[in-house]
Order: structure tokens, then sequence, then C-alpha cells
């Protein structure tokens, strides 16, 4: 096993940290390990070698970012705001109709999962009688693996411990050892790749934003850049979810805090 020595480990979190501001300083066990495995399928017998395939060519660099990038999430993670998503937003828009639309956006989607059970939700409020908008959510991330298998819909039973059985017989269907979503909830998702350290930000586009457990990945200026570019994205009076315990300081934008780690932009 080639052992990457602390300056080549630090080189390589570096070029992460500033290419998806990612931090890794607490994974060398981990990714030295994975990192293994491509260099032998490259036939390489030097880190620095294998740098020097991820900076030339994009796909590399691409299967460094799926070996190394944090894609763990659940159905129904941080379940209070769903309810919260329920009963403080989307219960305003029970008189709507579908020639209306809001748009959602899951951003550190991973595998899907969140914007599955944001689909869900809304089909639930729906089953109650109200008369929602259009629900169109986008689910990105930098791990095109992750993204593939949340377009495919596809999950393992571990996967689902967390879904109501009665979810379970409505919104999946069994397909060999795995659960599938339904088509209804498909057509309401879409994935695509996006990279939110590149700070490319659209003006004014969605109603809300998931993007939770992803920015305390990131260095402190990133995070700062990425909590004004999802401002940024909102339109005026949306709502921005981020993961227990991520809170925003003053100077990110003016947002009134709603409680369950949810913020308003004003």
């Amino acid at each position: 096993m080639i052992e990457i020595n602390q300056d080549e480990y630090d080189a390589l979190t570096e070029y992460i940290q500033n290419r998806y501001g990612m931090k890794l300083s607490n994974k060398k066990n981990l990714i030295q390990c994975r990192i293994q495995h491509e260099l032998e399928r490259l036939h390489l017998t030097d880190f620095l070698a294998y740098m020097k395939a991820v900076q030339e060519d994009p796909e590399e660099e691409q299967k460094l970012i799926d070996l190394t990038a944090t894609g763990y999430t659940y159905f129904m993670r941080e379940s209070g705001q769903f309810r919260y998503l329920e009963q403080e937003v989307l219960k305003k828009l029970k008189n709507s109709t579908e020639d209306e639309s809001f748009r959602i956006w899951s951003a550190g989607c991973a595998t899907g999962e969140e914007c599955y059970t944001i689909a869900i939700t809304a089909e639930e409020c729906r089953r109650r009688g109200w008369k929602l908008p259009k629900i169109e959510i986008t689910g990105t991330d930098i791990a095109r693996h992750e993204l593939t298998q949340g377009e495919e819909g596809r999950y393992l039973p571990r996967q689902l411990v967390k879904v109501p059985v009665d979810w379970k017989m409505r919104y999946f269907q069994k397909d060999g050892s795995a659960y599938a979503v339904i088509r209804q909830l498909k057509e309401m998702v879409q994935f695509r790749y996006h990279n939110l350290a590149e700070l490319q930000w659209p003006e004014n586009q969605y109603d809300v934003i998931f993007c939770r457990n992803v920015i305390v990945y990131m260095d402190i200026q990133k995070k700062k850049e990425i909590l004004k570019g999802l401002y940024q994205s909102l339109k005026p009076g949306g709502y921005l979810f981020l993961g227990n315990g991520e809170i925003i300081r003053p100077g990110h934008g003016k947002w009134e805090f709603l409680g369950h780690s949810v913020y308003q932009k004003k």
C-alpha cells in the first residue's frame, strides 16, 4: 500500500477545499484507503502522479469528488423540519391552483432521499384536500454517482427504515431487492450537477431552499459566500432550511429566524 505523507495529504485537501469548499482535515485514513484503489486502477506508483492525473483529467477529478464527498442522508432526516414545511409553508398554499408553481431547491441532495421526502410531504397534503400549486423540486450535488441514484429512485430496505409503513405502500414499489419511488414523485423532481463553491447563483428563483448539513463541511469564508448566494437565490419571503445546529450569523443577509433551523428571507 502506498502511504500518503502529511504534505501530500495537505496538498490534496487544499485542492479540494479551493475547488469545492469541503474540509477533509480529519479523514486521512479513509481518503488514503479510497485513493489506493484509484492508484491501482490507474497503474500509478505514487501520489504525485495521481494528483497530476486528477488536475489534468476532469473525469478523474470527478471520481475523486465521488470518493470524498459526504453523502450521508436518509428519508425523513430531521423530521420536524418536514412537519414545519407542511404546517407553516405548504398550508399557506392550500387554496392555490395547478397553474401556479412553487419551486424548492435541495442543495447538496446526495442520493435524493430529501427530495423525495419533500415530494411525499406535498402529496400527503394533497390527500387532505389541499389545492397546492405545482411543486417543482430541484436536487443538486457535486457527486454525480449519487445524482444518478437519485434519478433512478431505487433504495434498499435499510434506506427506508424511517419511512412510515403507509408511505412505503403508497409511494414505493418493490423492485427486486430494492424499492422504487413511484412515477408521480419522480415527475416532481429533477436532478442536476451544481457546485456551490463555484458561487453561481440564480436571482430570486426559489420559494424554499433546503441546504442541510452541507455548509458544516465548508471553511468559514465559503460558508459566508454560500449563505449570501442562497439568500440571492430565494424569492423575497422565501424559506431556508439548514441542518440542526447550523446557524446564520449577522452579515450574511437579512434573515428572520423562525425556529427549527429555518430562516426566512426578509
